[in-house]
Protein backbone atom coordinates (compact mmCIF):
# COMPACT_ATOMS: atom_id res chain seq x y z
CA UNK A 1 0.00 0.00 0.00
CA UNK A 2 1.29 3.44 -0.91
CA UNK A 3 0.72 6.67 0.96
CA UNK A 4 1.73 10.29 0.58
CA UNK A 5 4.49 11.58 2.85
CA UNK A 6 5.72 15.06 3.68
CA UNK A 7 8.93 16.03 1.94
CA UNK A 8 11.95 16.07 4.22
CA UNK A 9 15.69 16.14 3.52
CA UNK A 10 15.87 12.61 4.92
CA UNK A 11 13.16 11.22 2.63
CA UNK A 12 14.69 12.99 -0.35
CA UNK A 13 18.17 11.62 0.44
CA UNK A 14 16.71 8.10 0.67
CA UNK A 15 14.84 8.71 -2.56
CA UNK A 16 18.06 9.66 -4.37
CA UNK A 17 19.94 6.62 -2.99
CA UNK A 18 17.38 4.32 -4.60
CA UNK A 19 16.63 6.27 -7.76
CA UNK A 20 16.10 4.31 -10.97
CA UNK A 21 19.15 4.44 -13.25
CA UNK A 22 17.17 6.23 -15.99
CA UNK A 23 16.14 9.02 -13.64
CA UNK A 24 19.58 9.27 -12.05
CA UNK A 25 21.14 9.87 -15.47
CA UNK A 26 18.61 12.62 -16.17
CA UNK A 27 19.28 14.39 -12.86
CA UNK A 28 23.03 14.24 -13.42
CA UNK A 29 22.55 15.71 -16.90
CA UNK A 30 20.46 18.64 -15.65
CA UNK A 31 22.18 19.44 -12.35
CA UNK A 32 25.77 18.31 -13.08
CA UNK A 33 27.94 18.24 -9.96
CA UNK A 34 26.30 18.36 -6.56
CA UNK A 35 23.07 17.18 -8.20
CA UNK A 36 21.85 15.64 -4.93
CA UNK A 37 21.91 18.91 -2.97
CA UNK A 38 20.56 20.96 -5.88
CA UNK A 39 17.69 18.53 -6.42
CA UNK A 40 16.80 18.36 -2.73
CA UNK A 41 16.81 22.15 -2.42
CA UNK A 42 14.60 22.51 -5.50
CA UNK A 43 12.11 19.95 -4.17
CA UNK A 44 11.91 21.64 -0.77
CA UNK A 45 11.42 25.06 -2.41
CA UNK A 46 8.53 23.60 -4.42
CA UNK A 47 7.18 21.27 -1.71
CA UNK A 48 3.67 22.72 -1.87
CA UNK A 49 3.33 21.32 -5.41
CA UNK A 50 5.37 18.11 -4.99
CA UNK A 51 4.16 14.67 -3.97
CA UNK A 52 6.16 11.84 -2.43
CA UNK A 53 4.79 8.29 -2.41
CA UNK A 54 6.19 5.85 0.16
CA UNK A 55 5.42 2.19 0.87
CA UNK A 56 4.32 0.59 4.16
CA UNK A 57 7.94 0.63 5.35
CA UNK A 58 8.19 4.38 4.59
CA UNK A 59 10.58 3.72 1.71
CA UNK A 60 10.26 6.28 -1.10
CA UNK A 61 8.76 4.93 -4.33
CA UNK A 62 7.93 7.94 -6.52
CA UNK A 63 8.20 11.70 -6.40
CA UNK A 64 6.56 14.18 -8.71
CA UNK A 65 4.58 17.32 -9.02
CA UNK A 66 4.25 20.50 -10.98
CA UNK A 67 6.25 23.71 -11.10
CA UNK A 68 4.13 26.80 -11.74
CA UNK A 69 5.39 28.97 -14.60
CA UNK A 70 4.36 32.63 -14.81
CA UNK A 71 3.41 33.44 -18.38
CA UNK A 72 1.23 36.35 -19.48
CA UNK A 73 -2.10 35.28 -18.05
CA UNK A 74 -1.89 31.57 -18.80
CA UNK A 75 -1.75 28.97 -16.05
CA UNK A 76 1.34 26.97 -17.09
CA UNK A 77 2.71 23.96 -15.22
CA UNK A 78 5.90 22.00 -15.76
CA UNK A 79 4.87 18.50 -14.73
CA UNK A 80 7.45 15.94 -13.57
CA UNK A 81 7.88 12.46 -12.10
CA UNK A 82 10.86 10.42 -10.90
CA UNK A 83 10.86 7.03 -9.25
CA UNK A 84 13.00 4.62 -7.30
CA UNK A 85 13.82 1.00 -8.02
CA UNK A 86 10.79 0.17 -5.83
CA UNK A 87 8.57 1.56 -8.59
CA UNK A 88 8.38 -1.79 -10.36
CA UNK A 89 6.99 -3.48 -7.25
CA UNK A 90 4.19 -0.89 -7.01
CA UNK A 91 3.80 0.11 -10.66
CA UNK A 92 -0.01 -0.14 -10.78
CA UNK A 93 -0.48 1.78 -7.53
CA UNK A 94 1.99 4.48 -8.54
CA UNK A 95 0.36 4.96 -11.93
CA UNK A 96 -3.07 5.17 -10.29
CA UNK A 97 -1.85 7.96 -7.99
CA UNK A 98 -0.03 9.71 -10.85
CA UNK A 99 -3.09 9.57 -13.13
CA UNK A 100 -5.19 11.09 -10.34
CA UNK A 101 -2.68 13.96 -9.96
CA UNK A 102 -2.48 14.48 -13.73
CA UNK A 103 -6.27 14.69 -13.89
CA UNK A 104 -6.26 17.38 -11.20
CA UNK A 105 -3.42 19.27 -12.88
CA UNK A 106 -5.30 19.22 -16.20
CA UNK A 107 -8.22 20.97 -14.50
CA UNK A 108 -6.01 23.48 -12.71
CA UNK A 109 -3.66 24.49 -15.56
CA UNK A 110 -4.20 25.78 -19.08
CA UNK A 111 -1.04 24.10 -20.28
CA UNK A 112 1.17 21.32 -18.89
CA UNK A 113 4.52 20.38 -20.35
CA UNK A 114 7.99 18.98 -19.79
CA UNK A 115 10.84 17.29 -21.58
CA UNK A 116 11.60 13.59 -21.53
CA UNK A 117 15.26 12.65 -21.44
CA UNK A 118 16.16 9.79 -23.80
CA UNK A 119 16.61 7.35 -20.89
CA UNK A 120 12.87 7.64 -20.26
CA UNK A 121 11.50 7.58 -23.82
CA UNK A 122 9.64 4.38 -22.85
CA UNK A 123 7.17 6.58 -20.93
CA UNK A 124 5.82 7.99 -24.21
CA UNK A 125 3.10 5.36 -24.51
CA UNK A 126 1.33 5.95 -21.20
CA UNK A 127 1.68 9.74 -21.50
CA UNK A 128 -0.04 9.56 -24.92
CA UNK A 129 -2.82 7.44 -23.39
CA UNK A 130 -3.58 10.19 -20.86
CA UNK A 131 -3.75 12.89 -23.53
CA UNK A 132 -0.26 14.34 -23.87
CA UNK A 133 1.08 15.22 -27.30
CA UNK A 134 4.73 15.14 -28.34
CA UNK A 135 7.10 17.38 -30.27
CA UNK A 136 10.34 16.04 -31.67
CA UNK A 137 13.25 18.38 -30.97
CA UNK A 138 16.52 19.07 -32.73
CA UNK A 139 18.30 17.70 -29.68
CA UNK A 140 17.55 13.98 -30.04
CA UNK A 141 18.23 13.39 -26.32
CA UNK A 142 14.89 15.07 -25.50
CA UNK A 143 11.25 15.09 -26.49
CA UNK A 144 8.78 17.77 -25.49
CA UNK A 145 5.40 16.56 -24.25
CA UNK A 146 2.42 18.77 -23.49
CA UNK A 147 -1.29 18.98 -22.75
CA UNK A 148 -3.46 22.04 -23.35
CA UNK A 149 -6.95 23.03 -22.25
CA UNK A 150 -6.86 25.91 -24.72
CA UNK A 151 -8.38 24.05 -27.68
CA UNK A 152 -8.33 26.07 -30.85
CA UNK A 153 -6.11 28.73 -29.31
CA UNK A 154 -2.61 28.99 -30.71
CA UNK A 155 0.05 28.84 -28.04
CA UNK A 156 3.67 29.43 -28.99
CA UNK A 157 5.46 26.81 -26.86
CA UNK A 158 8.77 28.58 -27.37
CA UNK A 159 7.74 31.56 -25.24
CA UNK A 160 7.90 29.57 -22.01
CA UNK A 161 9.48 26.21 -22.83
CA UNK A 162 12.75 27.46 -24.28
CA UNK A 163 15.61 29.35 -22.69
Amino acid sequence: MLKYALLTRSYLADFLKNLRKEDLEELKYHFKEEFEEKFIDLCLQNEKYSYLLVDDNNLPVALGGVVKIDCSGLKIGQIWLLSTKNFYKYKKSVLSCVLDKISKFKQEYDFLYNYIYFTNFNSDAWLKKVGFKFVELKNEKFKLFYFTNKKGEKIDIRRFACK
